[in-house]
């Protein structure tokens, strides 16, 4: 798959249509929390699945992040579930996004309807389908496109506990994956690891993100802080 992360590239341009952003962003990597808590049958990748699955665990998602992950990270906003139209559009918005995680999927593994539809992308140099040819690049160009986005708050890499929160996630992923692609050999042991640093280090960040949001909202009052200014 695209790096989780990087969905939500092709689902933010429906925030157009007047859809939420943060609803479409999660909604776009719903669909991935099927593997991580090992979802049954209709919690995959499928029409059945965005409903059933991605939908209630993006509206899960998105009250964590909007009332725990976010006003530490000082993106907290106005926003609200209510009134109905409110509810309606959020609801839209996690549908569209897992919606276009799940189309963009389809290319892109070798059990998609796309990928069956062209026989095309089961073809490539060295052995290497075109689908995952496309997987990867997807997932390359999308991180460079996150990193200029979010240019603008690189500076937190000099907060020395934003650095080492980082180190220690990136080393911890490391060596989980390390330990899990020891069992494998030659270039499925290199995906094997590729794939388990890059889950691994989501996992932790979330983790880490939302402890971080928690400490920020229950921190005894003698160590309180003035609140981070909003993002503009």
């Amino acid at each position: 798959m695209p790096a989780t992360p990087v969905h939500p590239l092709f689902a933010l341009p429906f925030a157009r249509l007047g859809l939420p952003m943060s609803a479409l962003a999660i909604g776009a990597m719903a669909p991935d929390v099927a593997y991580v808590v090992d979802a049954p049958w209709w919690g995959q990748h499928s029409l059945i699945g965005i409903f059933l699955f991605s939908v209630p665990v993006g509206l899960v998602g998105l009250w964590i992040y909007q009332r725990i992950v976010a006003p530490a990270l000082g993106l907290a906003d106005d926003f609200t579930f209510t009134p109905t139209p409110r509810l309606l559009r959020v609801l839209a918005g996690l549908t569209v996004g897992a919606g276009t995680h799940v189309f963009v999927d389809a290319f892109t593994h070798y059990w998609g309807w796309g990928v069956a539809a062209y026989p095309i992308l089961r073809e490539g140099p060295y052995g290497l389908p075109a689908y995952k040819l496309l997987q990867y690049g997807i997932s390359v160009v999308g991180v460079f496109i996150l990193l200029y986005w979010a240019r603008a708050r690189l500076h937190l890499l000099g907060d020395l506990r934003v650095l080492g929160a980082l180190v220690g996630i990136g080393t911890l992923a490391v060596a989980h994956a390390a330990f899990v692609a020891s069992s494998f050999e030659g270039l499925l042991g290199v995906r094997v690891f590729v794939v388990r640093s890059v889950a691994t280090s989501l996992v932790l960040a979330a983790i880490a993100l939302v402890a971080n949001g928690v400490w920020f909202r229950f921190r005894p009052a003698s160590l309180r802080r003035p609140s981070p200014p909003r993002a503009s």
